[in-house]
């Protein structure tokens, strides 16, 4: 598997201090054979541990939505 195509498949994990588990879903294919926009849609663990050096990273990306899908239990 090429490189690009690795590239596509997989999540971008973000550099972050506090969240382990920060990732640009961007590059995964869609139901109609397309891909999701890189820097659009995101994912991550919690980010309660989040230092202020990841708060301005967050910042520069301008969220507009946030949803917490977590469910009761968590």
């Amino acid at each position: 598997m090429s490189e690009n195509v690795s590239r596509q498949l997989c999540p971008q994990r973000l550099p972050l201090s506090g969240a382990v588990n920060f990732r640009d879903l961007g590059g995964y294919r869609t139901v109609n054979d397309r891909h999701v926009k890189r820097g659009l849609v995101f994912r991550s663990d919690h980010l309660s541990r989040l230092t202020p050096e990841d708060q301005l990273t967050l910042q520069r990306l301008r969220f507009k939505v946030v949803c917490d899908l977590r469910t009761v239990m968590e």
